[in-house]
């Protein structure tokens, strides 16, 4: 992948000052853009991830497959291997790579078969990836869906694609490339964003729970209650797929009312004024 001449051909150092959790500083990286950035995507077959449910292959002596071949833009980061060599030797980050692997091994326990973890490389740039494309999604005018990733980690080089593309059209909008320009921007961004963590921290841990949901609840007159997933917006109550509980049963409504009233006197919970 490379520049197209007099458009974006550009490859500078990051420099800017700051640190963050992840160990790395927003000088460890360089930049360089793609305005015409092409991928392809091929179908082998059919599976369901990381579950036990075998690949089932396209064809039983497949001769070719089919494909479709993306347009769009993108921006590369390369990192400089002393930064991201020094950030895995931090202490905390070398005891959270050894509890991934921990809660990994017991996972891979209960299933057939399973990919091996990814090494403490990865983890960091994808991790770094998608705090970038938080970033990136705020001013590209892309939702941070439709930004996609690359994570290189081989032979001690580091490197990040992010990309964006579509079947059906002759590039993009050029709102990637332009904020690849700002990268420096970005990745001071990131650093503060790595900062927070807006998981449920009972779900990391091996002794607590596998997963924490967080859902919407509604009481209506102290007589019933709705707990949903669906955000309280008109797209989440048109569009989305949500799944919900209607209970009309006064004790269950009061419980649920003196729980959230409990959270606003505790301060944890601010009441939003009704105009």
């Amino acid at each position: 992948m490379g520049p197209a001449p007099g458009i974006c051909n550009y490859a500078r150092d990051v420099s800017h000052n700051g640190s963050c959790s992840l160990g790395l500083t927003p000088d460890a990286a360089r930049s360089d853009c793609d305005p015409k950035q092409q991928s392809v995507v091929g179908w082998i077959g059919r599976g369901r991830g990381e579950t036990d449910v075998e690949r089932a292959d396209i064809a039983i002596e497949p001769t070719w497959y089919p494909a479709v071949e993306n347009r769009g833009e993108a921006v590369f980061l390369q990192l400089r291997s002393e930064s991201v060599d020094e950030s895995l030797e931090r202490d905390a980050i070398r005891q959270r790579v050894v509890e991934l692997q921990r809660g990994h091994t017991v996972w891979a326990e209960t299933r057939r078969s399973t990919p091996g973890l990814p090494g403490g490389a990865y983890i960091l740039l994808h991790t770094l990836a998608h705090l970038l494309i938080q970033s990136l999604a705020m001013r590209c005018g892309y939702p941070a869906s439709s930004i996609r990733e690359r994570v290189y980690t081989e032979e001690g080089r580091y490197g990040i694609l992010l990309y964006t593309g579509t079947p059906d059209a002759e590039g993009t909008l050029g709102g990637l490339v332009q904020q690849g320009r700002y990268v420096e921007d970005h990745l001071a961004e990131a650093m503060r964003g790595g900062e927070l963590c807006s998981n449920d921290p009972r779900s990391l841990s091996l002794d607590g729970p596998a997963a924490v949901l967080h859902a919407k609840a509604v009481v209506a007159d102290g007589e019933a209650v709705f707990v949903t997933s669906a955000n309280l917006t008109g797209s989440a109550w048109d569009e989305n797929i949500e799944l919900g509980v209607l209970a009309r049963d006064h004790a269950l409504a009061t419980s649920v009312a003196a729980h959230f009233q409990g959270l606003i006197d505790g301060e944890i919970l601010m009441p939003l004024p009704i105009e």
